[in-house]
């Protein structure tokens, strides 16, 4: 399934645009950071333990690992849900 077209604005307050909804309230500011990032590097591959300790660099590995869960839960929950867009393209 092809996502339809975003937009993203990273000046100001980060936002993303997708099929005439827009999103500008995150889980917490680093749920935002790992969107930001993953959007605009769409269409590459990103290793969890890469993402966890770009974005949560403070924890043990686990926690990263499980912080990153969270944050990606609730993308698909919070975006995915309203939008009816596959945003993520998440595998073991």
């Amino acid at each position: 399934m092809t996502a339809p077209p975003y937009q993203v604005h990273l000046l100001g307050e980060f936002r993303l645009s997708i099929g005439g909804h827009a999103f500008d309230h995150f889980r917490t500011r680093k749920t935002a950071a790992l969107l930001a990032y993953l959007a605009l590097n769409a269409g590459r591959s990103h290793p969890r333990e890469y993402l966890a300790e770009m974005i949560w660099p403070e924890g043990d590995a686990d926690q990263g690992r499980h912080s990153l869960s969270v944050a990606l839960s609730s993308i698909r929950q919070q975006i995915e849900a309203s939008s009816g867009a596959q945003l993520l393209d998440v595998d073991r």
